[in-house]
């Protein structure tokens, strides 16, 4: 008997939405999950079709939504709340790594980039899949980058793709998770820088940036503001779900 075999018998996976022994996600919980048709402005959130800023000035706020971003558009592939089957499935594979949910989320991802990459026209042999990365004390603790592995499963089944794990994440910012956008923004500042290796490869290539959940857009900002820095041409975030 394999170890993970093992495992599962000593420990059965039960579905993450009833419970039911029967995988992380049985067929009657995977009816659940909503998949985005519509997108929303990432910034004000008015509803549209393609994740892009609407352009518009927020209540309150003297300058419009665009100004406040260096990505160029967000695209999510699932509706969610905390209480949803979303969050605990990402939990669950961010935190206590699953390779069944790995496929599964990655499954989800790639059907979702294929309906995007028709309406919106991304792709192209300039198209670059870059991970949001973790610090190395991060890694460490945790073993493994969600948003790489995610962004592995897209490159190896979705045609006219590169990986390029071009960023980098210096210790000593606390988890994002919680805080205030301009506490997010503080907590960011200089933690996300380009690894020299890559050199000039970034200019004039669209990027596909790619993440597990978002909230303020701040992580995808503070990336995609180095990806420019380098030559990216232009910046898609494409995450999981976002949350409120």
């Amino acid at each position: 008997m394999k170890f993970a075999d093992l495992l599962d018998f000593i420990f059965p996976k039960k579905c993450l939405g009833c419970g039911e022994e029967d995988g992380y996600l049985c067929p009657l919980c995977k009816e659940e999950l909503r998949l985005l048709k519509m997108q929303c402005c990432p910034s004000c959130r008015t509803k549209n079709s393609d994740g892009k800023f609407c352009g518009k000035k927020p209540t309150g706020d003297a300058s419009p939504c665009v100004e406040n971003f260096s990505f160029d558009q967000l695209l999510v592939c699932l509706e969610y709340s905390k209480m949803h089957l979303i969050s605990k499935m990402i939990v669950q594979f961010k935190y206590r790594f699953s390779q069944d949910l790995a496929l599964v989320l990655g499954k989800i991802m790639k059907h979702q980039l294929a309906i995007f990459s028709q309406s919106l026209k991304i792709g192209g042999e300039n198209l670059l899949l870059v991970p949001v990365p973790l610090s190395e004390k991060r890694l460490k603790y945790r073993g493994f980058n969600q948003a790489l592995v995610l962004a592995e499963y897209l490159v190896e089944n979705f045609s006219g793709m590169q990986l390029f794990d071009c960023l980098g994440r210096k210790d000593g910012a606390q988890q994002q998770a919680g805080k205030l956008r301009s506490e997010r923004l503080k907590n960011l500042q200089d933690k996300i820088f380009y690894k020299n290796e890559f050199g000039e490869i970034l200019k004039n290539k669209n990027v596909i940036l790619v993440d597990d959940i978002a909230t303020t857009g701040t992580t995808l900002n503070e990336c995609a503001k180095i990806l420019k820095a380098n030559g990216a041409a232009k910046v898609c975030g494409l995450v999981l779900a976002r949350g409120k």
